[in-house]
This record gives structure tokens, C-alpha cells and sequence, in this order.
């Protein structure tokens, strides 16, 4: 899979499979110690690879991902759960140490109109994985410009207003965007951060530009 450059990608997945490309080659360029794992979303989450420092084998299997139709829901907690049982986070280390590693889900949302299912902070409720220190779910949601007849009822600010339900620590970063842009390769870029190293996702510079002096 080569990178997405200037050209510009026909679908979502093949926007999602070239943005993918080149965070894994940004962050091997960091340090060879990262791995990567891959999971899809059906109406439920999918496992397809355990973690790996092969940064070949990982993009091999994510150019082998294709469609697979329409689903009328989707449960975002199966993320969790897998998660849980394939790459579980490391308990939180003495006071004045860091962690051997962290878990962080990069979460690809590209259905406009389907409401994904999550704990609902309205109760209470919430994921034991969402309380762990060194576990950080980042979310780029993808979508279509507006609603369509049929889905008129449900449109994409509601999906994310959902998936922005996910953050009760404000230690993740949410994305939006309809189109492939410089704005997306902007946020998307904000996205290489090590989560223990960047600001709130609301106290991050908007400019790359230093700070005028007096």
C-alpha cells in the first residue's frame, strides 16, 4: 500500500487504508518498539491481528480489508471487549514511573447514520477499560455531508455527539471530517502524539506558529 500523496482517495476505506499507512510509517520512523493490531466493525467488533511490531504485516492485512455491506447497528462496547481479551493494558506503575506500555484504540467511525451503542454515561454505566489509566481510545469519525432522505432522522452531528459520550476524563481526541483535506491530515497528524505527552484535546495549539513576543 502506498501512501495517500496528492491523490485523492475514491471511497472512505480506501481514505481509511492510506491514512493508516501513514501513521504506521510516521510512528516506525519514532521508534521500532511501537506494534499495531487490527480489529473491524461489523454490527459487532471483529479481532483480525494481535499485536505486532511488523509494520508489513499490519499494513498487508489492512490492504486486504474489504467492504462488507450494510449494517443496521453497531456496537462500539465489542471494541472494548476485544481489547480486553487480546491486548489488555498494563496496571498503573509506582507513583514517579512510567507504564511498560499503553493501549490506545484508534477508532475509524465511517457510518453517517448509524448511532453506535456505548455505555451510557446517563446511568452511570461505563466500561471498565474507560477507567484505566494507561488504556486511551482516540476517535476520527468520517462521514457524509449531510443526511439522505431515507436517513433524515438520524444525522452525522448525532452520531458523533454519541461517540463524544465515550470521553469522560477528556483524554481523548475527537475528529470529524467529510472529505479528504489538508484539515484532516492536520488532525490526523495531531494523532501521532504519544497520549501521555499531549495537552487536552481542548488546550492544543491550533497553529503551528510560535507565540508572538512582547
Amino acid at each position: 500500500m502506498k501512501p495517500v500523496g496528492n491523490a485523492t482517495p475514491k471511497t472512505r476505506l480506501e481514505m481509511i487504508k492510506g491514512l493508516l499507512h501513514l501513521f504506521v510509517s510516521s510512528k516506525r520512523r519514532m521508534s521500532p518498539l511501537h506494534s499495531f493490531a487490527l480489529c473491524t466493525l461489523e454490527d459487532r467488533a471483529r479481532w483480525i491481528l494481535d499485536p505486532t511490531t511488523d509494520a508489513n504485516a499490519f499494513l498487508d492485512s489492512v490492504e486486504a480489508l474489504s467492504s462488507h455491506g450494510h449494517f443496521a447497528t453497531c456496537d462500539v462496547v465489542s471494541v472494548l471487549e476485544e481489547v480486553m481479551e487480546h491486548v489488555p493494558p498494563p496496571a498503573l506503575p509506582e507513583p514517579g514511573s512510567a507504564p511498560e506500555f499503553v493501549v490506545r484504540v484508534l477508532l475509524l467511525y465511517a457510518r453517517s447514520h448509524i448511532v453506535p451503542l456505548v455505555p451510557s454515561s446517563e446511568n452511570g454505566e461505563r466500561h471498565n477499560l474507560l477507567s484505566t489509566p494507561t488504556f486511551f481510545l482516540d476517535v476520527l469519525y468520517l462521514h457524509e455531508r449531510g443526511p439522505t432522505t431515507e436517513t433524515a432522522d438520524v444525522t452525522p452531528q448525532m452520531v458523533f455527539d454519541r461517540i463524544t459520550s465515550l470521553d469522560l476524563d477528556t483524554t481523548s481526541y475527537f475528529f470529524e471530517n467529510s472529505i479528504f483535506s489538508k484539515r484532516l491530515q492536520y488532525n490526523w497528524a495531531q494523532l501521532l502524539a504519544h497520549p501521555l505527552q499531549r495537552h487536552p484535546q481542548d488546550q492544543q495549539e491550533a497553529s503551528l506558529d510560535p507565540p508572538a513576543t512582547k
